[in-house]
């Protein structure tokens, strides 16, 4: 009666705001779980001693009392009933005091609010937070003539109360949340997609929450923050692209219809679709098959929950699961570096193409740096061309099985499929 008696936490309810119920009962008792024993908890009197032969051999003692002594010991050991009888309370006090602990941390300490805010802050996954913070980062990348103009605490912190004023959602968690400057560069490298991971978003709560959200663990968020930072950022300068095309077409007045007329001017609309639409596919990828699928297979995970250890292990399991199917682990590196490289190409058509000015010749407009920026933008196609030829081995061989939907809209009438056919 005692052990039904006892309660323990259910499923949580799938919802959008996670939620623990802990009202039903569960009566399983594991008598048969195996419990580890180290070796400090090693009793002394279990311990072998060593001895050379015979030469603790009682050689007075008969060899019936010898049997009779051993069946006196064995009739004084508990038998199983008497361990079942003294277990059942004591698992029965363990799942009550697991039970309190957690409510003390979901009700009390709000530790799924946080996991939501993290997911919103570290994720982007609120839009308008999102949005304001990487734009705004962006800006002051480029217009800064030096690092320290942007790489101080003012300035950063002014970045994060601007996004977190922008947002239309309630921002209970929001003084958790700061910038962290991991070094000071002499210069920003700005044809490098990583330029920005001098700095680190963190997220920092005091003790007991930093028993389920230590550092470490707040790192991998940061480092999932810093690869959307710099798909965020390639999009960005896509954008900016697009931008300088539609002004310039402004800029013209009279003489637009000789723009429009440009085979150059019309080549580069062309190269600017064709990477804005790996961008928009890659992150449509990230969102769709990444973040919110991984976040309700952890919703699921928590159904099954019953103390401290269990929740901690479901929420690691979660950012690494994240971690994996971003392509951030070590086992994915060959994947990371080919996607590495097609970010640098992008970055170096946009440096190309703001560098000169657009000229008008014999009634046509021509860009001085044409040819160059054909040649970058064919340099993409292959590295885009050689990762479709990797990605599709690696989810053949059932390694990244989330990579087929990917692939399959970034190979929309199979352009590239095609130009790999052209290669082989």
């Amino acid at each position: 009666n005692t052990l039904n008696e006892a309660k323990v936490p259910s499923p949580i309810k799938k919802s959008k705001s996670l939620h623990l119920n802990f009202e039903k009962s569960n009566s399983k008792v594991d008598l048969d779980k195996p419990v580890p024993m180290s070796v400090d908890s090693t009793p002394l009197s279990d311990l072998p001693v060593l001895a050379t032969p015979l030469s603790d051999y009682p050689r007075s003692v008969t060899p019936s009392s010898m049997f009779l002594s051993v069946e006196t010991k064995m009739d004084s050991l508990p038998n199983t009933a008497d361990v079942q009888k003294r277990l059942i309370p004591l698992l029965t006090q363990l799942k009550l005091a697991n039970n309190e602990i957690l409510k003390y941390f979901i009700e009390e300490l709000k530790y799924l609010k946080h996991l939501e805010s993290l997911r919103s802050y570290f994720f982007l996954q609120d839009g308008e937070f999102g949005r304001n913070i990487t734009e705004n980062l962006f800006e002051k990348l480029y217009n800064a003539n030096f690092p320290l103009e942007l790489i101080n605490c003012r300035t950063l912190q002014h970045l994060v109360f601007s996004a977190l004023d922008n947002s239309s959602r309630f921002q209970e968690n929001s003084n958790y949340l700061s910038f962290k400057i991991n070094s000071l560069p002499k210069c920003f490298d700005l044809g490098d997609p990583d330029v920005l991971d001098c700095l680190s978003l963190t997220y920092k709560v005091k003790w007991p929450l930093n028993i389920l959200l230590p550092s470490d663990t707040v790192s991998k968020y940061d480092q999932v923050f810093k690869f959307l930072v710099k798909l965020n950022r390639v999009s960005w300068v896509l954008k900016k692209i697009f931008l300088e095309l539609k002004v310039l077409a402004k800029e013209t007045g009279k003489k637009e219809i000789y723009l429009m007329s440009s085979p150059q001017y019309r080549k580069l609309h062309q190269c600017r679709h064709v990477m804005t639409h790996f961008m928009q596919t890659f992150q449509n990828y990230i969102v769709g098959e990444v973040l919110q699928p991984s976040w309700e297979l952890f919703e699921r995970s928590l159904e099954h929950v019953t103390n401290l250890d269990e929740l901690y292990s479901a929420h690691i399991t979660y950012i690494k699961n994240i971690l994996f199917r971003c392509m951030l682990n070590q086992k994915s590196v060959a994947l990371r570096n080919i996607i590495q490289k097609i970010f640098i190409v992008m970055i170096k058509f946009y440096d190309y193409l703001r560098s000169r000015h657009w000229v008008c010749e014999d009634g046509l407009y021509v860009h001085p740096n044409f040819s160059k920026l054909d040649k970058i933008f064919k340099n993409f196609e292959d590295f885009v061309v050689y990762f479709f030829k990797v990605a599709q081995k690696v989810t053949k061989s059932g390694y990244q099985p989330f990579l087929i939907q990917f692939l399959d809209v970034l190979n929309v009438n199979d352009y590239y499929s095609k130009k790999l056919l052209k290669n082989t």
